[in-house]
């Protein structure tokens, strides 16, 4: 029996799993990497990526909140050179998502564009 089709919404519960801890990372290694780069606005970038992470870690825990409430879950998650592989549990199916790395850096910027534009908007950036 073929596995039934997820909602648009479960889909992207299961690629926010996977995505914001690559985003984590993300952010961690730039905060590092400023630290290191002699320029003058080095400390406002810094503080501007340090007040994004607790907004990512949040969105994870509602996340995975969710994702529990869905009966869903995250049983294998592998990162290749070519692309971020998941294997997850759907109403008692298994189900695959491949996301390419190009597709993943679309995704980790669009989420960054929307974090930065709402620290903005709470008078938290520049």
């Amino acid at each position: 029996m073929k596995a039934p089709l997820l909602e648009q919404h479960e889909i992207k519960l299961v690629k926010d799993f996977v995505l914001l801890p690559v985003l984590l990372d993300v952010l961690q290694r730039d905060l590092q990497a400023i630290q290191t780069v002699r320029i003058r606005l080095a400390p406002l970038f810094a503080r501007m990526l340090r007040e994004t992470q607790p907004l990512v870690f949040r969105e994870l825990a509602a996340v995975k909140q969710e994702l529990r409430v869905r009966g869903i879950r995250v049983y294998e998650q592998r990162r290749t050179p070519q692309r971020l592989e998941v294997k997850y549990k759907c109403r008692g199916y298994d189900h695959r998502l491949h996301l390419l790395w190009g597709i993943v850096r679309a995704e980790l910027l669009e989420k960054m564009e929307y974090y930065l534009s709402r620290n903005d908007k709470d008078g938290k950036g520049s």
